[in-house]
């Protein structure tokens, strides 16, 4: 069991990567109950599961077990977020049934990609995986549409069309809608439209053509959809692990089941990902499934792939919070980009590329919304420099002061922050 067993990595971070899998051989159960038996720090682990957004596939794999060793107070907090996450994940599934008979109607082709249906065709249980949103998928052309008819059952989204349609559509890959609030006051769900595999055009046209051309007619909860390939829904996976430098388990926890229980064909996206240049992004998504969850027991990936190292900087779990995040996140992608040209202009485009931050900081009216463009790169040095200066002041000091809004001082990006 490759990197599971690490013998630098704590007893707890060893137990969450056995147990964020469909289902435990018998190698992995004798492996788990072992460190089962052993001193346990369990608030450490319980975090550690929440935080890497495996949690109801750990809590599954430890009921099979018994919960041998768990602490009430632990099993009753796992069982509560498993309750929790599974009545989230069934309101989700009912409103992405809604939504897609909704878009079926107005004649717009549609794909639900990730969420609830990635944990009903993987798992085989709606609970079993963590989601916060629903994923669309639609032709680039249909996505102003699209915005039109969700907008006609209670969902809004941060711009209005014309700059919808002159920015995002340009320059990002997705966009949020938010749901109106319910009669008890909770948004009902919030929706993200993608329409980019790619921020190379000359890359993402010929994708995204192959994409849909093996798109398959398949249903959701009686509503008609269609579904991603199963080399595309591989590939898919690999490229938003990778952009996300693979530091949440779920992710790959994601890849791991699909290589094991539902290959795709392998010469096939040996294929795709050769013609496309996407090679490097996979095999460092399959090395990186590898190392962690032991997915090719004998050490050998599929033919024509091979164990790829990571890119300098990325660390995989447990992966320590990492300062300027974002500015990471940024020259990350800019590594996926073919050539250096592209390379650069990829970064290019995230100092200079308005994005929903600079819409939330400040509200301009329509005529004056070629200012945005200066305002991105004036917002993001205010930014940098002042978490620098946090963060010289904080070791000189140990000084930690609010962040002032607006100056993006968040753990996490703003929606748009890190990429363009």
């Amino acid at each position: 069991m490759p990197g599971i067993a690490c013998s630098d990595m704590s007893s707890e971070d060893q137990l969450c990567l056995l147990l964020a899998s469909g289902g435990l051989s018998p190698d992995r159960e004798q492996r788990a109950r072992e460190l089962l038996a052993g001193p346990l720090d369990w608030q450490r682990f319980y975090a550690r599961a929440i935080a890497q957004e495996v949690l109801p596939l750990v809590h599954r794999n430890l009921r099979g077990l018994g919960f041998p060793g768990v602490p009430d107070d632990v099993r009753q907090r796992m069982a509560a977020a498993f309750r929790s996450n599974a009545i989230r994940n069934l309101a989700l599934a009912r409103e992405l049934a809604r939504l897609l008979r909704v878009l079926a109607e107005s004649g717009i082709p549609i794909m639900p990609v990730k969420g609830v249906v990635l944990s009903q065709r993987l798992y085989g249980d709606l609970a079993l995986r963590p989601t916060s949103d629903i994923d669309l998928f639609l032709p680039a052309q249909a996505t102003v549409r699209a915005v039109r008819v969700l907008a006609g059952v209670g969902y809004a989204g941060p711009f209005p069309e014309r700059r919808l349609s002159r920015w995002f559509l340009r320059h990002s890959v997705d966009y949020p809608l938010f749901g109106a609030a319910s009669a008890n006051g909770k948004q009902t769900a919030t929706v993200e439209l993608h329409w980019r595999l790619h921020r190379e055009e000359s890359i993402n046209r010929p994708m995204t053509a192959d994409l849909w051309a093996e798109a398959r007619p398949t249903e959701w909860l009686g509503a008609p959809a269609l579904g991603l390939s199963p080399e595309w829904e591989f590939i898919h996976l690999c490229l938003h692990a990778g952009q996300h430098q693979w530091r949440t388990l779920k992710w790959l926890a994601d890849i791991h089941e699909l290589c094991c229980c539902r290959p795709p064909d392998w010469r096939r996206v040996r294929e795709k990902v050769g013609r496309f240049g996407l090679l490097s992004p996979v095999e460092t998504t399959l090395s990186a499934c590898h190392r962690l969850l032991g997915t090719f027991d004998d050490g050998k990936l599929p033919a024509g792939f091979r164990l790829a190292p990571l890119p300098r900087g990325v660390v995989l779990f447990p992966a320590p919070a990492l300062p300027y995040a974002a500015l990471r996140t940024a020259v990350h992608y800019s590594w996926l980009a073919l050539g250096l040209w592209a390379k650069l202009r990829c970064l290019a485009e995230w100092v200079f590329t308005p994005t929903l931050a600079e819409c939330q900081a400040v509200s301009l009216p329509p005529s004056l919304s070629f200012l945005y463009y200066p305002l991105r790169p004036v917002r993001l040095t205010l930014k940098w420099s002042y978490i620098v200066l946090t963060q010289a002041a904080k070791s000189l000091w140990g000084w930690r002061p609010g962040v002032p809004a607006g100056l993006g001082g968040r753990q996490q990006p703003a929606p748009g922050d890190s990429l363009p």
